[in-house]
């Protein structure tokens, strides 16, 4: 099979983390994504806003982290019916993302270190609302989204793989 995951202070780690703490803004970062306002644009296959640091801030979670790395954050639109194929991210080495609408059965997100064979293990995401989840983007990874449009805040860093990777993340907040 393929590769062992990355390990955190020895431990074997899935793909992602969960973070304890519940985000704030959630809802305030989809009213904006939802506002007749937007203008929605085109970052890496995605549909793609920026969201504004006054509502980032809000959130003592996304605050704390952006003393320590300078950090942007965004939302990201997959429409109905649609995969984004297995793939590792080109500049981001970990991200923290939180699916705006989560609903069973909407959208899936799996790992797997079994990319290139036949028949393979997969690790699936499955998001929680309100929940941010440290996001491994050097694992590769697919997601489906089946039949309404998925919203997910991605927060990205300043740093890219090079310089700031999951496990780094990973052991400032664990």
């Amino acid at each position: 099979m393929g590769k062992v995951m990355e390990t955190v202070k020895g431990q074997k780690m899935k793909p992602y983390y969960e973070m304890r703490a519940q985000s704030v803004i959630a809802d305030a970062v989809m009213d904006y994504a939802l506002s007749p306002d937007i203008v929605w644009g085109k970052y890496f296959n995605f549909d793609a806003i920026q969201i504004p640091n006054s509502i980032l801030s809000q959130d003592p979670t996304i605050l704390d982290i952006s003393t320590r790395h300078p950090l942007m954050g965004g939302v990201v639109r997959l429409p109905p019916n649609t995969f984004y194929n297995w793939h590792k991210d080109t500049r981001r080495g970990v991200s923290i993302n939180m699916v705006l609408n989560p609903q069973d059965g909407l959208s899936h997100c799996m790992f797997t270190t079994d990319k290139e064979v036949v028949v393979g293990e997969f690790t699936e995401l499955k998001y929680k609302a309100n929940t941010y989840y440290v996001f491994n983007t050097q694992e590769n990874h697919i997601v489906f989204n089946f039949n309404s449009p998925r919203y997910l805040l991605t927060i990205e860093f300043g740093e890219d793989k090079n310089e700031l990777g999951f496990v780094d993340l990973m052991e400032e907040i664990s």
